[in-house]
């Protein structure tokens, strides 16, 4: 079909403006100790916990900008898609910051983001400008309703905004000065675009296609698909509309209805792309390749149906469709490269680069529970304690609230207590019957009376008490309570959408699992806020689980996902603070177990997180790194407290402490240092802490180094203790029989400190310090000398190495805070405090003081503990508070076993006058896999812990691995090598 596309012009009166642009600039920094409202805990996962709206790539290709329905702005580094930056920007409870519409500066150095400010979509939107290298909010413009769609034209002067409701309007970028504004729109606009020669298309749900020149002035408007007899296709809920590169074409696609169209300038034609296979429901959606010679297209599909991307070409006239199968659900954006790949945003959600062929070849996926599971499999025990879903993989995950951390989650191919356990009820009188108010909002019947859950909300997942006394519904942003008679009794705001809901058997706790992943425990009877929530990650092993107390207990990195919106106040920019910054307040697994117990009374001094988190301060940092014309590099920190003093900071190069400052209690302070040598600079990140909290800021180069780089020969620094008796119980019978007497620890370091030495050469330039403290020695193992040799690693620099190793018995305090190491010289009656539930001994050494030494080191740091030997006194001892905050200070951390399981002597013990651990570990320090002759951390562990979890098996029943070695490490540390074989 041919047309001349000038005869669609039309002259179409314009109505005046009816509203004015505020724009908020010069956005000034949180006053200190300012009053903050309540809080909302969000989850930060290391990619988006909802839908993605939309993804965009810089010009020089460095940076990829993703936005999202979990109201975040993340900056990716399109290399290797590696997470750069986490905006937070304004936002509130339900609706209120779900971000639409985004656009990117040329230079690819700001963004302009599109939000909602009100719970209600329909109210008042803004557009905010972000500084991506920084991560900084610039400024903000209000606008009449939230922005669908945004564009900068190819000069970067002009923005083009789509509004949901209000048309749309063209503002100068850098004066904020309105170029023109089209009103006259009866419907939102869903996309903008802009062509090269500066022209602006638009599409909107009105079913129009509207084009406008480079004045402003309305060219023509056309609805290009009728719409069919019967309704099968009413082509008016339109997708996205790009000019191609080149200009020549503007293809366009529709919500409604499979049919993408293309408009051919040059030859004066509309063509009507074919659809592929797989039949999709729709094809909203297209992209361009660079070279304006291919056109992308997708759409939704129905459920169960395979997910394609179709591609089709100007040189076919776009008539022969090539189908790519990726591995992925529906797409939500994609964008072409030159090579022929692209990036893709997935509803998983998730980010892929694909290859030309439609294969994956880098990939992010949020790895959160899975929520789109059969409803009635979401089950919990009597007392709401545990939970137990399906897994990805065919499997079950479980949470026990009351669990230690160290236990808390498993992940298992079947579930064995399905008996015992509660599902989904749903009761007689409840039953579908969809009642539309809208286009989304949704009701059912409860015992005949219809009830909904207000606008824009759909009824998702509904349940029933035990008892018969109430139903519950779950919508898009609330969780709703209902009587037999149909009335609202209660409801409680969500974060995202309730997918399956189910109470306590004992009627106590109504739980729901929403779209983001988490999991929420209400007070069954009268909602309010969760008293109890939880996020996981089953197949990486992490998750946090928290109070709205702000009280938290999780796996090693598992609070990295927890923390707080909060607003920004006077004008000041909104900040995200992380539950790991205040690690040594608000880590409390004594009181999580306890969260759900009828009997617990918590305090209401304590209901308020903002309060607590405004008490403890934490420091606001910002860091940057400039290079030299001859590469030299410059990192540049700076650090403001917000009401406590600053007293500590640390600068991480490529997950390796370079420096350790003591700040002195000041307020504010500015630094700068060269990038020692020896390091790639991949990552640069710097901690400032005070006495409560600790504030943080990182920066990514926007290419990869290799972390492989250029190695100078460092230092080896060696502290090992093996105490295999205490002092006290050689006196007399103070012990009774306990501890148990740990015949080979001394033997253990003594051995181990042997092997490092003799392997160093070739790895260290030299052996700087070797501090050996067993029984008999001129130091032996009581707490002085460990502290003291401790304190002698004050010597250590940034290409030194660190190890520091511990054989004897350990306690772990009733709260899970702390561990503490047992010297020689401890006291009976300090163990026995701290089993009691004391959090101070004299005596013992605790972890804290032992991370608070190495704090100071600067350097490769390798913690190595075997210190389970079935606890003292007869109590099972669990390090995990040790492996936690080890992984937080970004030390290595190897340990004979698991939280929670004891370490065994070798079975052998006639021959091997090691515990297994140690043996093993020497056996890999002379034929691990090696690396040009290095044995590193990694290949150390891989031989050792198969090794150790098989001998294991040998002292328990029904072959149960008893004992099994855990390695936390960042990569850099796992590649370190330890020593060298002799002769390579």
């Amino acid at each position: 079909m041919s047309i001349d596309l000038t005869a669609w012009a039309v002259n179409v009166a314009r109505t005046t403006a009816k509203w004015s642009l505020s724009m908020t600039v010069a956005v000034s920094a949180l006053a200190s100790q300012e009053v903050l409202p309540d809080l909302e805990a969000r989850v930060a996962a290391d990619v988006h916990t909802g839908d993605i709206h939309q993804i965009r790539l810089s010009r020089d290709g460095q940076r990829l900008v993703s936005i999202g329905h979990d109201k975040f702005l993340l900056v990716w580094r399109a290399a290797d898609l590696r997470l750069m930056r986490r905006v937070v920007l304004p936002s509130g409870r339900g609706h209120a910051g779900v971000l639409r519409a985004l656009a990117l500066t040329p230079d690819g150095q700001r963004a302009f983001v599109g939000g909602v400010v009100s719970p209600d979509p329909q109210a008042e939107g803004e557009v905010y400008e972000v500084d991506l290298q920084k991560g900084e909010l610039l400024s903000r413009i209000r606008l009449p309703s939230a922005a669908e769609s945004m564009d900068i034209d190819a000069s970067g002067q002009r923005l083009a905004v789509g509004l949901h409701r209000g048309g749309v309007q063209v503002l100068d970028v850098q004066t904020r000065a309105k170029r023109f504004a089209d009103d006259a729109y009866d419907a939102t606009v869903k996309f903008v675009h802009f062509a090269p020669d500066s022209r602006l298309a638009t599409t909107a749900d009105d079913g129009m296609v509207r084009m406008y020149d480079d004045q402003g002035k309305l060219a023509w408007w056309k609805r290009f698909v009728e719409t069919q007899p019967g309704g099968g296709c009413q082509a008016r809920s339109m997708g996205g509309g790009r000019f191609s590169p080149d200009g020549r074409y503007f293809a366009f696609g529709y919500q409604d209805c499979p049919q993408t169209v293309v408009l051919d300038f040059q030859a004066s034609k509309v063509i009507a792309v074919p659809r592929g296979e797989s039949s999709p429901d729709s094809l909203c959606c297209i992209s361009w390749s660079p070279d304006s010679q291919r056109l992308y297209t997708y759409g939704r599909h129905a459920p169960g149906k395979q997910a394609m991307l179709y591609v089709s070409k100007a040189v076919d006239g776009f008539q022969a469709v090539q189908s790519l199968k990726v591995q992925a659900r529906s797409f939500s954006n994609s964008i072409p490269l030159a090579d022929g790949g692209l990036f893709v945003a997935t509803q998983d959600p998730g980010i892929l680069r694909l290859r030309p062929d439609g294969s994956v070849a880098l990939a992010v996926k949020n790895q959160a529970m899975p929520t789109e599971f059969k409803q009635g499999l979401f089950y919990t025990n009597h007392e709401g304690t545990s939970v137990t879903l399906p897994d990805a993989q065919g499997g079950w995950v479980s949470f026990d609230v009351s669990a230690p951390p160290s236990v808390g989650l498993t992940v298992d191919p079947s579930f064995k207590f399905k008996d015992s356990f509660n599902g989904v009820r749903h009761g007689q009188g409840l039953r579908f019957e969809w009642r539309h108010s809208g286009t989304h909002a949704q009701a059912l019947l409860v015992n005949g009376v219809a009830v909904g859950l207000g606008r824009n909300e759909q009824v998702r997942a509904h349940a029933e008490h035990p008892q018969g006394q109430a139903y519950y519904l779950g919508g898009n942003w609330r969780v709703a309570k209902v009587g037999a008679d149909g009335q609202v009794q209660a409801v409680a705001d969500t974060t995202s959408p309730a997918r399956h809901l189910t109470v306590s058997g004992n009627g106590r706790w109504l739980i729901a699992m929403l779209g983001d992943g988490t999991v929420r425990w209400y007070d069954a009877q009268t909602l309010g806020q969760p008293v109890l929530s939880l996020y996981a990650e089953p197949q990486r092993g992490e998750w946090v689980a928290w109070t709205q107390e702000g009280h938290y207990s999780a796996s090693r990195h598992g609070d990295e996902f927890l923390g707080w919106h909060v607003p920004g106040l006077s004008g000041s920019a909104p900040r995200f603070l992380h539950a790991s910054q205040f690690l040594n307040e608000l880590y409390r697994p004594d009181l999580i177990a306890k969260a759900l117990d009828a009997s617990s009374v918590q305090s209401k001094a304590l209901n308020n997180v903002a309060q607590r988190l405004n008490a403890l301060s934490a420091p606001r940092v910002r860091v940057s790194v400039s290079r030299d014309g001859q590469g030299a590099a410059t990192i540049r920190w700076s650090a403001q407290a917000t009401g406590r003093p600053l007293s500590t900071a640390t600068v991480y190069v490529d997950d390796v402490p370079v420096l350790q400052s003591d700040l002195g209690q000041q307020q504010a302070v500015q630094r700068e240092l060269a990038l020692p040598d020896g390091f790639s600079g991949d990552s640069v990140r710097v901690e400032v802490s005070t006495d409560a909290s600790l504030g943080f800021d990182d920066w990514l180069p926007t290419q990869p180094r290799s972390l492989t780089a250029h190695q100078n020969q460092g230092r080896l620094f060696v502290v090992a203790m093996g105490v295999n008796d205490f002092a006290e119980c050689r006196q007399g019978a103070l012990c009774q029989g306990e501890p148990r007497h740990l015949t080979n620890a001394p033997a253990d370091a003594e051995a181990l400190t042997q092997a490092l030495v003799a392997g160093s050469t070739g790895v260290f330039s030299e052996v700087a310090s070797v501090q050996l403290l067993i029984p008999g020695s001129p130091t032996p193992p009581t707490k002085g000398h460990l502290i003291a040799a401790m304190a002698k690693l004050k010597d250590a620099g940034p290409l030194d190495t660190v190890v520091f190793f511990v054989a004897a018995h350990g306690v772990e305090a009733r709260s899970g805070r702390r561990y503490w190491f047992v010297g020689e010289d401890a006291r009976m009656a300090d163990i026995k405090a701290i089993l009691q539930g004391a959090e101070t001994a004299s005596s013992l050494v605790s972890s804290d003081e032992i991370q608070a030494l190495l704090d100071k080191v600067p350097g490769r740091r390798l913690v190595v503990l075997d210190t389970c030997h079935a606890g003292a006194v007869g109590a099972k001892s669990d390090h995990f508070s040790v492996a936690k905050r080890s992984a937080a200070r970004r030390i290595a951390f190897l340990a004979a076993s698991q939280g929670g399981q004891s370490s065994y002597e070798h079975i052998d013990e006639g021959n091997v006058k090691h515990g297994a651990f140690t043996h093993y570990l020497l056996e890999a320090l002379r034929s691990a896999r090696d690396t040009n002759g290095a044995i590193t951390l990694l290949s150390a562990f891989e031989h050792l812990q198969p090794r150790v979890a098989d001998m294991s098996r040998k002292f328990g029943k029904g072959n149960v691995i008893l004992q099994s070695p855990v390695l936390f490490a960042p990569p850099v540390l796992r590649q370190m090598p330890l020593i060298r074989r002799q002769g390579m």
